[in-house]
This record gives structure tokens, C-alpha cells and sequence, in this order.
């Protein structure tokens, strides 16, 4: 029996091993800076203006729908970055970088906007008498000046605000976000919609639905 040389040998091989692992070439991503000017037009030219008021019209109309039971303690749980106040500026600024460091920094000395939608939300569900909690992935070095922000953007009259723990043991934000709505629960409410525009902000339970804003600009845990 002859045996094939050992390059040869070596060459067959490799055709042999890509052929059954499936070896294949990987297309180049999109390029970063088109991938951003992409989400500016998004952002400014309307489409995420219409997804947003899109999802916080089904989420009043299932508020007002809850709200003719008459149930008593119904609760709204609303996170507050880019669901109550924009951090867009911030991101602009930072082109999309998104470090707690420069979060704080930025937050520290600029209020954010409104989201006019949202606030819109907020008072209606007032009205009819639901009560609101905030819950924030925001530390608690922020409280006054997030309390002072909300106060001068027309949120008032929230029975509550939670702060995560800082430092937080947990990497994603879902234990905390999650154990507080369990609270809120324990107090007696029940929250009949939980709005936010990461899925780590609905994750964990304890809200009969939830709503997910748009946000392609960032994730968080």
C-alpha cells in the first residue's frame, strides 16, 4: 500500500474538513458610521416619533380600559431614561457612547427634555386615578437632580421612585427593576402596565402587561 506524501496528504485533509464543518466567509458588517447617521434619520426625520406614540397609544388605551373596572390601587410603573425624559443630546454629544461616567457627568449639569408622549400618558392615567411609580437604572447619586428634572418636566404627584443600588451585585438591571414592581405588589397595587424602552426595564414579571418604546440607539442589561 503507498502512502500519499505528507503535504498532499495534509492538503486533502483541510478540503476534507471544510467540507464537513460547512467553512464559510463572514460578509463584512455595515460601517459603524453609517450604522449612526441610520439612527439619526430615524430619530429626526419622524419614524421614531410614530413608533413611539404607536406604542403609548395601545399602552393609554389598555389604562383607560383597566380603569373603568373601578379596581382600587391600579399602578403604572414607568422607567425614566428615554421613556419619561430623552437622553438624546447625551448620546449625540457622545457620539452613542454610552459609559455610566459620562452619563453622570452629562446628567449632573443638564436636565433632559421632555418625551411629550409619555407625559402625556402620565397625566391622563392621573386623571383616571391610577397611581405612578418611577423605577430608574439611575444610582442614587443622581436623585436630586433626577427628582428636580422630573418636577420641572410636569411630573408630579408620583407615589414613588426607585433608585438601583449602587454597587449592584447583579450585572443586569432585572433583579432590581424586578424586586421593585414585587414591592410595589406587596404594597397592595396592582400594576396593570409596566412602559420602558429596554427589555430589561420589563423583564422579571409582576405587571399584568407590558410596553416596549423604540430604542435602537443603546442596550442595557
Amino acid at each position: 500500500m503507498h502512502r500519499l506524501p505528507r503535504k498532499i496528504g495534509a492538503v486533502l485533509w483541510l478540503v476534507a474538513l471544510g467540507v464537513f464543518t460547512g467553512c464559510t466567509t463572514v460578509a463584512e458588517p455595515p460601517n459603524l458610521y453609517d450604522q449612526k447617521q441610520a439612527l439619526i434619520r430615524y430619530h429626526d426625520t419622524g419614524p421614531y416619533a410614530a413608533d413611539l406614540q404607536r406604542v403609548v397609544h395601545e399602552a393609554m388605551a389598555h389604562i383607560r380600559e383597566r380603569a373603568k373596572s373601578g379596581a382600587p390601587k391600579l399602578a403604572v410603573v414607568l422607567d425614566i431614561d428615554d421613556t419619561a425624559i430623552s437622553t438624546w443630546e447625551r448620546l449625540l454629544e457622545h457620539d452613542f457612547g454610552k459609559k455610566d461616567f459620562l452619563f453622570v457627568e452629562w446628567f449632573a449639569k443638564h436636565p433632559g427634555p421632555v418625551i411629550g408622549p409619555m407625559r402625556e400618558l402620565y397625566r391622563e392615567s392621573q386623571r383616571l386615578g391610577v397611581t405612578i411609580f418611577f423605577v430608574t437604572g439611575r444610582a442614587t447619586n443622581l436623585e436630586t437632580q433626577t427628582k428636580d428634572n422630573l418636577k420641572a418636566l410636569g411630573y408630579t404627584d408620583y407615589a414613588g421612585l426607585y433608585f438601583r443600588p449602587n454597587p449592584d451585585p447583579n450585572k443586569s438591571a432585572v433583579p432590581f427593576k424586578s424586586g421593585a414592581r414585587r414591592d410595589i405588589a406587596a404594597m397592595g397595587y396592582t400594576i396593570i402596565a409596566n412602559i420602558g424602552d429596554q427589555q430589561s426595564d420589563l423583564d422579571g414579571g409582576f405587571a399584568e402587561r407590558t410596553f416596549k418604546l423604540p430604542n435602537p440607539f443603546y442596550f442595557s442589561f
